[in-house]
């Protein structure tokens, strides 16, 4: 954990509830998106009356609930402060979103025959409560390790997915007690998880949280607040397009399978979702070191041929594969919303700011393409012909347009970042920002390893100081001073600027800054291998000098080194 505070049986304890928790969130989520709780066995609507009506509100009250909690998040400094109305607010929020969400359905419960301003007002309630309770969520397990992140929300998802298949067959008046079970449960463990880290005992040598040394860098550098929202959407642009895209060609899809499976999701679509998510847990398992080597855009490779032919199928009349490409596309979009959650992290705590900031702005700009595409899909098929063959083809060319020019937009990326990555330095590519200097292919032309030169100029700052020439080493502490601070694109981020405060110290040479800053930022060894064209064992040997120099013996108490620096 980042303060190192919670240990042994109750991180344990800790972590469970976290899996428990979300997974309940993830299936109240589930039962309200996807299924709308059988609203039609509620109201008698049909179903464009249910997406018009139920989900493109929900979704759009989602989408604005999460925006609205991010932008406030990004435009707070720190997470300390704020007084004691603060801190009981945080407190009451998850039980609060919990009621927000089981008031709305409430709503549709008591309403009349066919009451459809009612349930839009139900649907703005629980889409508002699902936002919220899930940008808590996002929140408090960013105070988890960030390996442990990828891991946790999958199992999550395999746990939701057990939940689906128990309570699909059950009654209608059951599966209400169950969300209402669900979304009260899921408050109560956030609360019991944000409670175990609050009254977690901080010692005096402990390093301080993330959020913490977060909030202090931000105090020292405050930035306006356009420039911080430009740098966290650039730090999550990759995933966001082919976020977006994913839930674009997901609400179309399904829209188009309807017809064939009323039932928006099947057993089918909850089988492959957990499938999917224990091969994504094995994977994980496997990946070196436990690094999190998942991501939406590698997850979008693998995805767009599998959709794309689906949907070439689906729309030449093969209503046979309806429920395939239903299913598909529904595990598709619940392993990219379980990978929403680390990616998030990860780019919040190369940033500097706050979990809540990244996954809110991110998750809501997902959902209001969700809401959108969900609506045009209802345009699309409201014709006589219903979801005819003409409907079909235009929705499928639509959807393979989106996913062609995503899928592209990943390539041009992905070859850009490894265009300028010989012989460079791996601290703009461990942050993926472009916050440091490193390469002869960067856009500002300059060529080195920044973390090289950094830790040149500050080790001359120590020779300066042992020998005794003082003039010297405050000149070269002023030169160090202006190497870390960064002059435009060449700014590197909190996580960088500790570790050539490290490399100082300890005397790093050149390469084992380059280890270190890499590992800082989540890196492995093949990573490292492929940016510095170097071999594995080269790298591991590097890693082995690193962690004598700084007395660690592993990555997480390398991890607790980096964070201790002020």
């Amino acid at each position: 954990m980042p303060d190192g505070s919670i240990r042994g049986e109750g991180e344990r304890r800790v972590r469970v509830c976290a899996c428990a928790g979300y997974a309940l969130l993830s299936f109240a989520c589930q039962l309200a998106v996807w299924g709308g709780l059988r609203l039609s066995e509620r109201t008698g609507f049909d179903v464009p009356s249910i997406l018009t009506w139920w989900t493109v509100p929900l979704l759009v009250a989602m989408a604005t609930a999460l925006l609205a909690m991010g932008a406030a998040a990004s435009l707070r400094a720190s997470e300390d402060g704020g007084g004691p109305w603060r801190h009981a607010a945080s407190r009451t929020l998850p039980f609060a979103s919990a009621a927000c969400a089981i008031t709305g359905y409430g709503l549709v419960a008591m309403a009349p025959s066919d009451p459809r301003t009612i349930v839009a007002a139900g649907a703005v309630l629980v889409g508002a409560g699902m936002g919220a309770l899930s940008a808590s969520w996002a929140q408090t397990i960013s105070n988890l390790g960030f390996r442990d992140v990828p891991r946790l929300v999958l199992q999550s998802v395999v746990a939701c997915a057990a939940l689906s298949l128990v309570t699909e067959p059950l009654p209608l008046p059951v599966l209400e007690l169950a969300y209402v079970v669900a979304a009260c449960g899921s408050a109560t463990l956030l609360a019991v998880v944000r409670a175990a880290f609050d009254r977690a005992p901080v010692s005096a040598d402990a390093p301080p949280s993330a959020a913490r040394t977060a909030g202090r860098e931000l105090r020292q550098a405050p930035r306006e607040p356009q420039e911080g929202l430009r740098e966290m959407l650039g730090a999550v642009r990759n995933p966001l397009f082919c976020a977006a895209s994913i839930a674009f060609a997901v609400a179309l899809t399904r829209t188009m399978t309807l017809r064939a499976q009323p039932a928006m999701v099947g057993a089918s679509g909850v089988a492959c979702m957990a499938v999917g998510a224990g091969v994504l847990l094995v994977v994980l398992r496997r990946s070196e070191d436990g690094a999190p080597g998942l991501t939406i855009p590698a997850l979008f490779r693998i995805l767009f041929p599998v959709v794309a032919t689906l949907l070439l199928a689906l729309s030449a009349g093969g209503e046979r594969l309806a429920a395939v490409a239903g299913a598909a596309v529904f595990a598709a979009y619940a392993l990219m919303q379980a990978l929403m959650v680390p990616a998030c992290i990860d780019a919040a705590r190369r940033k500097g700011v706050r979990a809540t900031a990244v996954y809110g702005l991110f998750a809501g700009a997902v959902y209001a393409v969700f809401a959108a595409s969900t609506q045009l899909g209802v345009i699309l098929f409201s014709g006589g012909d219903g979801v005819g063959a003409t409907a079909s083809l235009t929705a499928a060319l639509l959807v393979l347009y989106v996913l062609a020019m995503a899928y592209a937009f990943v390539q041009r990326r992905a070859g850009s970042d490894g265009g300028g990555a010989g012989g460079g330095s791996v601290a703009a590519a461990g942050a993926e920002d472009g916050a440091a200097v490193g390469g002869a292919g960067t856009d500002d032309g300059v060529s080195g390893s920044f973390a090289a030169t950094g830790a040149k100029v500050l080790r001359g700052a120590s020779e300066a100081r042992a020998s005794g020439d003082f003039a010297a080493a405050a000149s070269a502490g002023g030169a160090a001073g202006t190497a870390m601070s960064g002059v435009g694109r060449g700014e590197p981020d909190p996580i960088s600027r500790r570790c050539l405060v490290l490399a100082q110290r300890f005397a790093l040479s050149p390469r084992e800054t380059d280890v270190l800053v890499a590992f800082a930022h989540g890196r492995n060894v093949s990573y490292l291998a492929e940016r510095l064209c170097l071999s594995p064992n080269t790298i591991r040997s590097h890693s082995k000098t690193l962690y004598a120099k700084l007395g660690v013996h592993s990555k997480q108490e390398l991890l607790n080194l980096v964070d201790e620096v002020a």
